[in-house]
């Protein structure tokens, strides 16, 4: 009888390895797909020809920016192709944003600052911080594109010269970009990351490429850099679905893509910086408003509970039954519990191995790898509690000091 336990045990050990090798495989296919597909915005390449007399209009929503804005202000002036205009609004700030602004006017003389109104029924606050914006740029009349950036980033002085040539290249209406992201602190990296991890197991580790289908809905969107070309932008962002999304920054890609324009996502690492979140809390809080619109959007909130149980399973649990595993053999000796050493060991080195590749996609530091097993645990489960408080009606989110339900 004990034979036969064994026997079925080495079997599902065997299989379950084989199961686990073979969707590593298609996750590093996936990968793979994306790191060709995606174009990489860097500053190796000779600088391409400048696109005709583009002039290009950027516009920033500020809530309490009084740290970044002088710094990103300063990078896009010194763009080699510089904005026309820069367009900064004010969105009820209660630091020294608005007095910062009018002395940088004083001095920047493309520089518009605008006071955003009231906020209106029905709308999150920086879509009607960038609506303002945006409508006031096309009121002007003087850009064929508008860039869409936050006020925490830093912009290389080739950026919007070689994201104009991309766009041209590529044909399409609205480019947006991944940034890097500095002074962030390592619990909030691990967060980040293990966030990433899960959103790639729910729509799959090519959807940066998939972006660029027209076929498909789906979007994936950086608010740090949204360049949009002005004709695709008409009417600003007074649409339903774009206002009141508190994902606001992809519900605005996918808007632009479902109105018929060519959207592509890149990589800019290189080129565009963001500043990260201070500690594993701040990161979460930052990102909670993201994932309960995304997750619920994309699958429903059961399917959504569904999936993160299941990137936990995949992505943090062989690495758990490894270690006991390891601690049967004192028990059991190394013959009974080799099949699950070469279950869960060949398991937690593929997923070790897909992390290390994304990493380098995602410029994550390498010590990530061994860390994330843990820290991607505590999201799901973090992630699961999110998602069952929205399906209780417990979704209110705060954040910038605004509350939305």
């Amino acid at each position: 009888m004990g034979g036969r336990s064994n026997a079925g045990a080495r079997t599902w050990h065997s299989l379950a390895a084989l199961a686990a090798l073979a969707g590593t495989a298609v996750s590093w296919w996936q990968l793979n797909r994306a790191a060709a597909l995606v174009p990489r915005l860097d500053a190796t390449a000779p600088l391409p020809p400048r696109c005709g007399p583009l002039r290009v209009a950027v516009v920033i929503p500020a809530r309490d920016e009084a740290d970044h804005l002088a710094p990103c202000l300063a990078s896009l002036v010194a763009q080699k192709l510089a904005p026309t205009a820069i367009w900064v609004v004010d969105d009820h700030s209660t630091d020294a944003t608005p007095l910062m602004l009018h002395r940088l006017a004083r001095e920047l003389p493309t520089l518009h600052v605008l006071a955003a109104p009231e906020r209106p029924p029905g709308w999150v606050g920086k879509t009607w911080a960038l609506h303002v914006g945006v409508t006031a740029a096309l009121a002007d009349g003087t850009a064929d594109w508008l860039l869409l950036t936050d006020a925490d980033t830093g912009h290389h002085p080739e950026l919007l010269w070689r994201a104009l040539a991309l766009v041209d290249e590529m044909g399409v209406d609205l480019l947006t970009a991944m940034p890097a992201v500095s002074d962030e602190g390592q619990g909030a990296t691990l967060v980040r990351a293990a966030i990433g991890e899960g959103l790639s197991f729910l729509y799959g580790a090519d959807y940066p490429a998939r972006t660029r289908d027209p076929q498909r809905s789906e979007a994936m969107a950086a608010g740090q850099f949204i360049l949009l070309r002005a004709g695709a932008a008409q009417g600003g962002l007074d649409r339903v679905g774009v206002r009141d999304a508190l994902d606001d920054d992809r519900a605005l890609v996918m808007d632009v893509k479902a109105a018929g324009h060519r959207v592509a996502f890149a990589y800019a690492q290189a080129l565009l910086t963001t500043v990260g979140y201070p500690t594993a809390k701040a990161a979460w809080q930052g990102h909670a408003h993201h994932l309960t619109a995304s997750l619920g959007e994309r699958t429903g909130l059961w399917r959504a509970l569904g999936a993160v149980l299941a990137t936990g399973a995949t992505l943090s649990l062989p690495f758990i039954a490894l270690a006991v595993a390891i601690w049967q053999v004192r028990r059991q000796g190394w013959r009974a519990a080799l099949p699950a050493l070469l279950h869960w060991g060949s398991h937690a080195a593929a997923v070790s191995l897909l992390r290390a590749r994304a990493a380098r996609m995602a410029n994550l530091p390498g010590w990530y790898v061994l860390a994330a097993p843990p820290a991607a645990l505590v999201v799901q489960g973090l992630l699961v509690r999110l998602i069952v408080r929205h399906r209780l009606g417990r979704n209110a989110i705060v954040w910038k000091g605004r509350r939305y339900d």
